[in-house]
């Protein structure tokens, strides 16, 4: 049977249905309307990106699970229910857990391009006022940077090369770095004392008074030696009557001559062991060489240049000695007096330098005090990304000094060892023995934070394979470091040739150092972390620039080994391969975006506008040249110095060993014209 509805008919359902009351929806209880996260509309929203991927599973949030599974894909879009949902009666939501700095979101999620506030205080207390925030005391703590920056990073490293360099000038900025010591601390205290306490249990004034303490009583030892020196030059120049024209130049001028004394007995003392040692010239056994003429006239010479000097044995007190032949310790043993004097320089010049790492320490906890940060639930990302990436800045500025010059005596500058017969162990040594320490210490610190039986999760095992990775790649650059262990490697060839081991030549690259592990770990750790998943686009964006930077670094240090392996360095002066500056710059700016990439920061940055790689990369880049460029003018002024403390360097002089040599019949002059050979030449 067919319906049909009239006209009346549907005009009278339609009064029915609109006369009929709506349904009520149960009332919410006190504690939901209470706790903001429980309210339906609108409901927070919590992009499935920050959910924790690695976290423990006991410890995931079920508000974020849940608001995750009915929260829409854009950003700040609210949460849309049906009527049957919203008829539901709501329980109280539990409150969110903490969520440390290295939690992961989903794989299959895209990073976020905005920042969500709500989100970071699920995870995050608030950030607390800071110093920033005041106007009142600017100008004094401006003051008190300034000051300390001068003193630190201008007057101290200035001093130390000039004193490294046997100038008598490295008193100017050693009395103006006491005298900016001073000031900083002085305005810092008036600063803490008119400012109220905005950063509990900070260590940055504690470490400051300790590094006070220690310029002070460094100094206090330099002015006692000082004072020491100059009444030895009082009284010499009462009892001699030439006397030294100036009390700074008197203990520069004797330690020379001690120098050059203590040649000539080693050049007496090797013509009279062995005249033939380095000459190509065979002397005839009826030759007979005037010795005594010879030590007479070294001893006139002395003689007549001691005049109107102190005693030189009482000068030597904790100078800065550079005694180029190792042979002088063979000529006489050392006093107990020199010992210590030796002990106490190296002491001296050690916490010098220590107070240059100390001061770089107390701008990186000031930067952190000043803005508030490293706090909280902050605290434990904010160390490792700081501790780690200075890592590798002070690794990057010291490979930059390397390529410069620096450690040219030890043979570390890229060029044959000096002193062959002097063992000393190799820069790869240096780096992979750090390598080594880092790698076994940081392995037990990655679950410091942990809970008790916790389970080792993504993220643990992720850190703590990186740290087992420079552990043992540490291990095995030290051991093909190792002499006895190379020798070993090699007996299974010796042994099959039948020759013994001292007429089998060495292979040319035998001499230099080629260990492709230090840098292999930390390029391995660049191409890790350039993908390591992040919650924001800018997270990963920053975290993949260092990681290509730290990757440049291992790049460029292997065309370092590929071109020395072809040619290996035959010259003791530094070759600087243009590819370890490349390798210092990046490593260097890694370290230092590396820092940059804590979240905090890069929170701050996106607040601000401020979230730009361009902007971060270009800050970074001139940052380091600044660095460089100051460094470059250090070892400049360390080699200036040295120049002008041997003007007429006998060592350097081309007509020295023939003046030297001048009773010597013909034949055996040419002895000295070659470097002299010491008979142990494997230690």
């Amino acid at each position: 049977m067919k319906l049909s509805w009239s006209p009346l008919a549907l005009a009278t359902l339609a009064a029915v249905a609109l006369a009929e009351p709506a349904p009520s929806l149960p009332p919410r209880s006190a504690s939901a309307l209470e706790h903001p996260l429980a309210r339906r509309e609108p409901a927070p929203f919590v992009p499935p990106a920050l959910v924790r991927r690695h976290g423990n599973e006991d410890h995931d949030s079920p508000v974020a699970v849940a608001v995750h599974e009915h929260s829409s894909v854009d950003a700040g879009e609210s949460t849309h229910h049906d009527a049957m949902h919203d008829a539901e009666p709501e329980s109280p939501a539990p409150a969110p857990v903490k969520m440390d700095a290295h939690s992961h979101a989903h794989s299959d999620a895209a990073p976020l391009k905005h920042l969500n506030e709500t989100e970071i205080l699920l995870w995050h207390s608030p950030d607390t006022p800071a110093y920033y925030q005041l106007t009142e005391g600017r100008g004094v703590l401006i003051a008190h940077i300034v000051f300390h920056s001068l003193a630190f990073f201008v007057l101290l490293p200035l001093a130390i090369m000039l004193k490294a360099g046997e100038s008598s000038l490295s008193l100017l900025p050693q009395a103006g770095f006491v005298l900016f010591t001073i000031f900083g601390t002085l305005f810092g205290s008036i600063y803490n004392a008119g400012t109220p306490n905005l950063y509990e249990g900070s260590s940055h004034s504690r470490l400051g008074w300790i590094v006070v303490l220690l310029v002070l009583a460094l100094n206090a030892w330099d002015a006692a030696l000082f004072a020491l020196k100059l009444k030895r030059w009082i009284l010499s120049s009462k009892q001699s009557p030439i006397a030294p024209t100036s009390a700074l130049a008197t203990a520069d001028e004797e330690q020379r001559l001690v120098e050059k004394d203590d040649e000539e007995e080693i050049d007496l003392a090797d013509h009279r062991a062995s005249p033939l040692m380095s000459s190509p010239v065979e002397m005839s056994p009826t030759e007979e060489v005037n010795w005594s003429s010879v030590h007479s006239h070294g001893e006139q010479n002395r003689a007549e240049r001691s005049q109107g000097s102190s005693t030189v044995s009482d000068d030597t007190l904790f100078d800065h000695h550079h005694h180029h032949n190792t042979a002088s310790s063979l000529s006489r043993p050392a006093s107990l007096r020199n010992k210590l004097a030796s002990y106490g320089s190296g002491a001296h010049m050690f916490l010098q330098r220590v107070c240059v790492l100390l001061a770089y320490v107390q701008v990186l906890s000031g930067i952190a005090v000043f803005s508030g940060s490293c706090k909280a639930e902050y605290g434990n990302g904010c160390m490792a990304h700081t501790i780690k990436g200075s890592i590798f800045v002070w690794y990057g500025l010291l490979t930059f000094a390397r390529y410069i010059g620096a450690f040219s005596a030890l043979g570390w500058a890229w060029n044959k060892r000096p002193n062959s017969s002097k063992f000393i162990v190799s820069a790869e040594f240096v780096e992979s023995a750090v390598c080594f320490a880092y790698g076994a210490s940081n392995t037990w610190l990655e679950r410091l934070g942990a809970a008790p039986g916790a389970p080792y999760n993504v993220k643990t095992i992720q850190h703590i394979s990186i740290a087992v990775m420079f552990w043992f790649a540490g291990g095995l650059g030290m051991l093909l470091e190792s002499r006895r262990v190379r020798s070993f490697l090699s007996q299974s060839a010796i042994l099959e040739s039948g020759r013994h081991v001292a007429n089998i030549a060495e292979p040319a690259s035998a001499g230099f150092s080629f260990n492709p592990f230090p840098a292999m770990v930390i390029g391995v750790t660049g191409v890790a972390m350039a993908a390591h998943h992040q919650t924001y686009q800018f997270q990963v964006d920053i975290h993949a620039l260092w990681g290509l930077l730290l990757g440049g670094f291992a790049a460029f240090r292997f065309l370092t080994y590929f071109f020395l392996y072809l040619r290996p360095p035959a010259s003791i002066l530094p070759s600087r391969p243009p590819t370890e500056a490349l390798a210092a710059f990046c490593l260097t700016c890694g370290g230092v975006v590396f820092i940059l990439s804590t979240e905090q920061i890069t929170f701050a940055a996106m607040r601000h506008q401020f979230d730009d790689m361009m902007a971060f990369l270009n800050v970074t880049v001139a940052l380091v040249c600044i660095w460089f460029t100051w460094t470059l003018a250090l070892f400049a002024v360390k080699g200036w110095a040295l120049a002008r403390a041997h003007p007429t360097d006998d060592r350097s002089h081309p007509h020295h060993h023939r003046s030297a040599s001048m009773h010597v019949p013909e034949r055996s002059r040419s002895s000295s014209l070659k470097p002299r050979r010491l008979a142990n030449l494997e230690i």
